[in-house]
């Protein structure tokens, strides 16, 4: 945008003061570099990292460096026939940040000088496949095979089986006593977004283990061979023995 100085309307037949002609000799000087100031075209080439394919259907933002308010946001246009390509003219020198978005890929951004000298600049920016996330479900109350299948259905990866005593558990294959498990816990959480083959930890419950227990019987006044039968019958044994003697 130009901006003039400050100029009066004369009347016919007025005397024009220097001031005046000053302010005129002022505006088309600014006007004389204004249009020719050297500008030049941005051509940047958008292609896949993989395999170097075009990319079509991306954004491509211009935006001068820092906040230069004479060089406006520019969107760049998408020449095809051949070409593939995306074009910003009438760039004026000076640095710019380069913004690209494409469905299914991160975005890119890049920085670049538009030379003085008015010849393009050509870049081209390679863009990286988007990975694909997926939420964890949640195996609360699941067996510990439908937890199994569930989380090769998802193309997760299962590395750990825990019972609630401590016991690691196989997962491939399942134990037949665990299949039936019910699962209590996991990590991660629900819900988190995963990129696939990420590993699944599980935690799931385990058979109640009770130590039966009987009334140890009154030995006093037995004798040793009747002391180890009475044992004996409540599945007991004789542990250690000691001999007093008395008077």
């Amino acid at each position: 945008m130009i901006t003039p100085p400050p100029l009066i309307n004369a009347k016919p037949g007025g005397p024009i003061t220097s001031e005046t002609w000053n302010n005129i000799v002022e505006a088309l000087r600014r006007l004389y570099d204004e249009v020719n100031k050297t500008v030049g075209a941005l051509v940047i080439k958008v292609v896949n990292q993989a395999n170097n394919n075009f990319i079509g259907g991306a954004i491509v933002t211009v935006k001068p460096t820092g906040s230069d308010l004479t060089r406006p946001v520019r969107a760049a246009l998408f020449v095809g026939g051949g070409l593939n390509e995306y074009h910003v003219n009438q760039l004026l020198a000076g640095t710019y940040d380069i913004s690209i978005e494409a469905a299914g890929f991160n975005s890119e951004t890049r920085s670049i000088t538009m030379a003085s000298d008015g010849n393009a600049t050509t870049i081209t920016v390679p863009m990286v496949a988007a990975q694909r996330l997926s939420p964890v479900p949640s195996f609360f109350g699941m067996t510990l095979t439908q937890a199994v299948d569930e989380v090769h259905v998802r193309g997760f990866q299962l590395i750990s089986v825990i019972d609630s005593h401590g016991k690691v558990v196989p997962a491939e294959p399942i134990p037949e006593e665990a299949k039936g498990a019910t699962v209590l816990g996991q990590v991660p959480d629900p819900g988190a977004l995963l990129p696939p083959n990420s590993p699944i930890r599980i935690h799931i419950s385990a058979k109640a283990e009770y130590a039966e227990r009987v009334k140890a019987p009154d030995l006093r006044g037995l004798t040793l061979e009747d002391a180890k039968a009475a044992l004996a019958s409540l599945n007991l044994v004789l542990g250690e023995t000691v001999t007093v003697r008395t008077k």
